[in-house]
């Protein structure tokens, strides 16, 4: 806390109110000649007497001990918490993103075995039906679990998981 800055502050917040030092002192009970000390920077205005100045000068305490306004401070510090927030989310976004896809490549290529498998003849051996077969159910149940990451629902889930993992 710099008192310098501290007393300009209560120096400018009173004569934005045009506010002399001695109607400032008759409204604290403490006298001009302290006022002044505490605009000077020599001293610093008691805990209670802090309260009373932000009451008058109609500022928080926290800004009146900083000895500036931190409206536009917090407003930074705000845009900045929401750009960490969004940049999060996205992160989230591309990693599920990078998921999907994966697994639809995963997909596809199972179907396309499945396919290829299908026209080769004799399919109607053991081994080479059933391969196809489980390519053409593996790439089916790729699909359904892509339709289900896509879906509202997913984030239910995702919501239930979560909340299950943070109880153990």
């Amino acid at each position: 806390m710099d008192q310098k800055k501290v007393g300009y502050f209560i120096k400018e917040l009173r004569k934005k109110k045009s506010i002399t030092q001695e109607e400032l002192a008759e409204k604290l009970g403490v006298s001009n000649r302290t006022v002044s000390r505490w605009e000077t920077g020599i001293n610093m205005p008691d805990l209670s007497i802090l309260l009373e100045l932000s009451s008058i000068f109609e500022v928080d305490l926290s800004d009146l001990l900083e000895g500036e306004r931190r409206e536009k401070d917090m407003d930074k510090d705000l845009k900045e918490t929401v750009i960490r927030v969004a940049d999060l989310s996205n992160e989230e976004k591309f990693t599920l993103v990078k998921r999907i896809h994966v697994i639809a490549w995963i997909g596809i290529f199972f179907l396309v075995l499945s396919m290829i498998l299908t026209q080769i003849p004799y399919n109607d051996q053991g081994f080479i039906s059933a391969l196809s077969g489980f390519g053409l159910g593996f790439s089916l149940g790729i699909l359904i679990i892509i339709v289900l990451i896509t879906s509202k629902h997913f984030l239910v889930i995702r919501a239930f998981k979560k909340r299950i993992l943070s109880i153990k």
